[in-house]
């Protein structure tokens, strides 16, 4: 059939026809080149394309609809004040319980007594266990912490380690209110990149908070011990780069147990004291603590 020959109608049925297939083409071709543009050039602002049903038009054929696409612009600092803003609500300090004193010889802070200040622990489970420095954490004391909406619950260490010990946070189970933790998420270490931007929360009162990139990603190469036939003794070891300490442009920090957050609101180290000073320990450590800390509570269950 020739072009000229064509009716009215089959040449709008051909436009549309080559208007749908240059519409793939071009979508093709920008992904590709959107895949092949280098990492940091989307680091600060992220372009998210949105498509939405504008509005609805009746005719006498029927309903058209009417597609609007709009570009989102996602700036990097906007990222970091939402991860400042959740991480603050997955964070509590510690304080020792105080003893029976004179009220005059105690803190206090919206009408709860607290005692002296010991460090800052990060949530990590909805039923309230969470990490924190080792240092300064002993088995014969006592501790409360106390959440940012300043609820005050007592501490119990269920797990001590060289650098980071695991907690739960015990509420009033005479209580009928159940209180809702807000847990955070554990990046993994992998997953970290040299210049990406990272965040602290710290402060003894109220929340002080630094920001700075990834300087170094220090790595250590361990074995690790596989046994892929669990019905056998033979065990093979594989040698894994294993990231044992990051460092930060961040200022030092002098307080046990605060979060180092990426743009995302995940966890990717604490800041803890080792060998008499303060180090970034990555997420990964945290991770295995509680591997280990859930194998072995499996196990008293089973002696039970």
């Amino acid at each position: 059939m020739k072009l000229e020959e064509l009716t009215k109608q089959q040449i709008i049925l051909l436009t549309l026809l080559v208007s749908f297939v240059t519409s793939i083409a071009t979508g093709i071709v920008t992904v590709t080149l959107l895949g092949q543009t280098p990492p940091g050039t989307t680091q600060i602002v992220n372009r998210i394309l949105e498509r939405t049903i504008e509005k609805v038009v009746p005719d006498k054929q029927g309903a058209s609809i009417v597609m609007k696409e709009k570009t989102v612009v996602v700036k990097e600092e906007d990222l970091i004040t939402k991860s400042i803003e959740n991480g603050s609500k997955s964070i509590v300090r510690i304080y020792e319980k105080p003893q029976k004193q004179p009220e005059s010889d105690l803190k206090k802070e919206n009408n709860n007594i607290l005692g002296d200040f010991v460090g800052i622990g990060t949530v990590i489970s909805a039923d309230g266990m969470m990490a924190t420095n080792s240092v300064g954490l002993f088995n014969w004391k006592k501790y409360i912490v106390s959440t940012y909406d300043n609820r005050i619950f007592d501490m119990e260490i269920v797990s001590y380690g060289e650098s980071i010990n695991l907690a739960n946070i015990i509420t009033d189970q005479k209580s009928n209110e159940k209180y809702i933790f807000n847990p955070i998420i554990l990046s993994e270490s992998k997953n970290l990149k040299l210049g990406q931007s990272v965040v602290a929360i710290s402060g003894e009162s109220r929340d002080i908070v630094s920001v700075g990139i990834v300087s170094s990603i220090i790595q250590d190469r361990v074995a690790e011990k596989e046994n892929p036939d669990k019905t056998k003794d033979i065990q093979s070891e594989t040698i894994k780069n294993k990231t044992i300490e990051i460092q930060t442009t961040i200022q030092p920090l002098r307080i046990g147990g605060v979060p180092i957050l990426n743009s995302f609101g995940e966890v990717i180290a604490l800041n803890v004291i080792s060998k008499d000073k303060f180090i970034l320990i990555p997420s990964d450590n945290i991770n295995e603590q509680i591997k280990l800390f859930t194998a072995e509570s499996a196990k008293s269950q089973v002696k039970k």
